[in-house]
């Protein structure tokens, strides 16, 4: 019982709405200006801290045989709230997996030293700079490992992580990389196995 209850304030200590809430850190940051603030990102910031508030928005429904009714506040559908995010997450997962191929993928995680780490936080073309970075030292791994004779481009689905479990700044980047390509005519051309220590 305990450990359920210490379990249950931990989640709620970590949920980033509260952390956005609390002395007003959210205006703060605003305030300060350290980093610019897109107009998208203030609207999904919003929209978050105002996830089931009834006052927001919310439905009532009345039970036609007894008269009691229920009030049911409106979610946000914010892809940064740590409740609504699921859904998009898990549409976006599902959408990703129609268009794969059915072929061989290895997960690979790439990052950067933690002493660049603040030059990327809140720099959306730093951040770009850092996805295609990835994407191009995989292909050219490849590409020298495997020889003149296999001329083939992999596939790479790639998300970026600003942060780690524990909601700390740790800048990587997730690949899903084919263990294979196509070649410029189309063709599928299975590639090596690529050493890690090679990467």
């Amino acid at each position: 019982m305990i450990k359920d209850i210490q379990n249950t304030i931990a989640a709620t200590l970590l949920s980033f709405k509260l952390i956005l809430c609390l002395n007003d850190n959210w205006e703060t940051y605003l305030r300060n200006g350290v980093y610019v603030v897109r107009e998208v990102e203030k609207r999904e910031v919003d929209k978050m801290l105002s996830c089931m508030d009834p006052e927001k928005g919310h439905s009532v429904y009345m039970c036609c045989e007894c008269g009691k009714t229920k009030v049911v506040p409106h979610s946000c559908k914010s892809r940064i709230c740590t409740v609504c995010g699921k859904k998009h997450a898990d549409e976006w997962a599902e959408k990703i997996n129609k268009e794969m191929y059915a072929v061989p993928y290895r997960h690979i995680i790439l990052t950067v030293s933690d002493r660049l780490w603040p030059y990327f936080e809140g720099n959306a073309s730093l951040q770009k700079l850092m996805l295609d970075t990835a994407a191009k030292v995989m292909k050219d791994i490849v590409k020298e490992h495997n020889g003149k004779d296999k001329k083939a481009e992999p596939g790479i689905i790639m998300v970026l992580h600003p942060f780690g479990r524990d909601l700390k700044t740790n800048m990587h980047v997730h690949m899903l990389m084919t263990e294979g390509g196509l070649s410029p005519k189309g063709k599928w051309i299975p590639m090596a196995y690529i050493d890690y220590r090679v990467i």
